[in-house]
């Protein structure tokens, strides 16, 4: 299964559909999927896992497990942390939402944990949040691997004896609200907005 990101335009002859990225991984369960014009105008996108092994979502030539940033025609940004490449940040399980700090412009994740373990993260350029092999805070022990633990971002907010299975995700930008820079989250279980 993959997914695609695509662009229509409604036309007087109806819709017309351009294809911006076509290669990215999808499966039953963690597909991610949150799409979100960024406040530097370009297109991020969430990807998941898609049950693919561990690996996947620390390798940057696999886009599953990722957060995406591109140009609104799918090309690479010239600022993106990696050359020739959408990828922004790696290691995610499945993200599925994205919001923008109004005061100071910081990216943040919501994203699926295995059971629990679902987790918030401050999203910096390049970052790897460590799917597989770190899950908020605790280092899971994988056979053979070499990676070095201390590279993995730290999450901001971490939902360990429980599962909200976190979805979209908002701060709001209201100056006049007295939660003004508050981050608001849904989640999937239990019908309640963190």
């Amino acid at each position: 299964v993959m997914n695609r990101i695509s662009k229509f335009e409604l036309m007087d002859q109806g819709l017309e559909n351009e294809e911006i990225l076509r290669t990215v991984p999808g499966s039953r369960y963690h597909s991610g999927g949150r799409l979100e014009f960024g406040p530097d105008g370009k297109l991020y996108a969430t990807t998941g896992d898609a049950n693919n092994p561990i690996e996947a979502a620390t390798n940057r030539s696999y886009l599953g497990g990722k957060i995406l940033r591109m140009n609104t025609d799918g090309s690479v940004p010239e600022d993106n942390p990696f050359e020739n490449s959408t990828v922004y940040s790696q290691g995610h399980r499945n993200p599925q939402g994205i919001a923008w700090e109004p005061d100071t412009g910081d990216l943040y994740n919501s994203e699926h944990g295995p059971w629990r373990y679902d987790e918030i993260n401050r999203v910096v350029p390049g970052g790897n949040y460590g799917w597989g092999h770190y899950n908020c805070g605790d280092v899971t022990k994988v056979p053979g691997s070499e990676k070095g633990f201390e590279e993995f971002r730290e999450p901001v907010r971490c939902f360990k004896n429980w599962t909200i299975a976190p979805s979209g995700m908002t701060f709001v930008n209201d100056t006049s609200s007295p939660w003004h820079g508050d981050l608001f989250l849904t989640g999937l279980r239990g019908r309640q907005v963190y």
